[in-house]
């Protein structure tokens, strides 16, 4: 296994609420007639998003899962345990959450009821199992796996069976995700020397490679519309988040000021971005990560929650 093999196993990626406001009637140009009555102008809005956030955080001294609503406010603990536990995804309809636990020693893919309770075991392994993701459909879920020391792409339903394997290369597959009508997979890959981001159907076909940057692209997540595909990559030694078009064309990047950007995910109305960042000097050893949000055109980028937390993943 490469350098950067073991530099991206260990990955796990893998403000206020946002006001919308439409265009309101142009003011009155027309001479005012104190014997007409004035034209009332009203400007209409859209009403705030509640959203909420599941993440991870050791705030309480191991890796525990936390909700939080988008406004900011207490936060509820869904797990509490000695293992550690890291948000994957909720399903469609925002009653189970996928995530990630070693509790069996090694990282498994669990779901649980929004509530934290009723936990399933979805995957049983000697090797780590881990960022899955359901299907649009909620009715199959993706994820990696480790497989003789790399980690590769695999497919099964939401239950764990029928399991299925799609990639097989001597370097990475990685942090999959479906695009929203269901029919296709994005994800990261080291198969060309160098992390980019790949799309194939869901069965593995009709592999296409979308970026080819100097930098390691990683940790796909696509925009709820299906046009557009957040990643983070690291062109400059720092991971800072990208938007490009589905076809890979038209890559930008959406500042962030001087903070590192880690594991965009996209609000379910595709307004905001919500991600992770370890600060002003990047992740350097001791360095403690905070949960943010974005929105999508590069404005309003807040601090969700004081304290330590990544992995943030929405509520639909």
């Amino acid at each position: 296994m490469t350098r950067l093999s073991i530099r991206l196993l260990g990955l796990l990626a893998c403000g206020a609420a946002l006001v919308m406001l439409a265009e309101g009637v142009s003011p009155d140009q027309e001479q005012w007639n104190p014997r007409r009555p004035r034209k009332r102008l009203f400007r209409a809005t859209v009403p705030p998003q509640t959203f909420d956030l599941a993440f991870t955080s050791a705030r309480d001294g191991d890796p525990e899962i936390y909700t939080i609503g988008l406004s900011g406010g207490a936060l509820r603990k869904l797990t509490q345990n000695l293992s550690a536990e890291y948000a994957s995804d909720w399903s469609p309809d925002g009653s189970r959450l996928l995530f990630t636990t070693n509790r069996n020693g090694n990282l498994e893919v669990y779901s649980m009821a929004s509530d934290g309770g009723d936990w399933r075991r979805i995957t049983q392994s000697a090797e780590d199992e881990y960022q899955p993701e359901f299907s649009p459909d909620g009715g199959r879920i993706a994820c990696s796996a480790v497989v003789a020391g790399n980690a590769e792409i695999f497919v099964m339903r939401a239950d764990g069976s029928s399991r299925e394997r799609l990639t097989a290369t001597p370097e990475f597959d990685a942090t999959p995700v479906w695009s929203p009508d269901g029919a296709h997979i994005a994800f990261a890959s080291g198969r060309t020397g160098n992390g980019d981001i790949y799309v194939m159907d869901t069965d593995g076909s009709n592999l296409t490679r979308l970026t080819s940057g100097s930098g390691v692209d990683y940790s796909p997540d696509w925009s709820p519309d299906g046009t557009r595909i957040a990643f983070m990559s690291d062109p400059t030694g720092r991971y800072r988040i990208y938007v490009m078009a589905a076809d890979g064309s038209g890559v930008a990047e959406l500042a962030t000021g001087e903070l590192d950007a880690w594991d965009p995910k996209w609000s379910p109305d595709g307004r905001m971005i919500a991600f992770y960042s370890y600060g002003g000097q990047g992740h350097t050893p001791g360095a403690t990560a905070t949960v943010w949000v974005i929105n999508a055109d590069g404005t309003g980028m807040r601090q969700l929650d004081p304290g330590e937390g990544t992995h943030a993943v929405w509520r639909p």
